[in-house]
């Protein structure tokens, strides 16, 4: 589950769509859908606990992150680098480039990192899952928003 407090407006995540089956667990006391499709949306409000999307709003509850991928990688302006293949590399200015790298490197068998992606910051490994995790490590970095070819 997403917390709200990890959204900004622009963050891509994905919302369950309304052809699902609401159900509710009287014994549990859940309240959720069966056979949901999943939709890609983006943020473009935020309130305590709900977010905006579009016309829509929902609780946080309902919502996903959406898992990074190599090929969600690309769709975000990375590219392989030429050398290391489990390396994926955005040049976002003069300064320097941003680097995602798989867990398949020997910096992450070494260190037991299971997560599929991870970056280093200052010597630190970090690790990144989500869609919206990429999106807000751009923006801090560079304060651009990260092209997104994902709707």
């Amino acid at each position: 589950m997403i917390q709200a407090s990890e959204l900004r407006i622009g963050n891509y995540i994905y919302r369950p769509n309304l052809d699902g089956k609401e159900y509710i667990d009287y014994e549990n006391g859940v309240i959720g859908m069966r056979n949901v499709s999943l939709s890609i949306v983006q943020v473009t409000g935020i309130l305590p606990g709900i977010v905006i999307l579009g016309e829509d709003k929902r609780g946080v509850e309902w919502l996903s992150p959406i898992p990074l991928t190599n090929e969600l990688l690309l769709k975000c302006g990375f590219e392989r680098d030429r050398f290391a293949k489990q390396c994926f590399v955005k040049d976002y200015s003069k300064q320097g480039n941003l680097i995602i790298f798989t867990n398949k490197t020997p910096v992450a068998v070494e260190n037991n990192i299971k997560e599929p992606f991870y970056y280093m910051l200052n010597g630190l490994i970090h690790t990144i899952e989500y869609a919206h995790q990429l999106q807000n490590l751009y923006f801090a970095i560079t304060r651009k928003e990260l092209e997104v070819k994902l709707c």
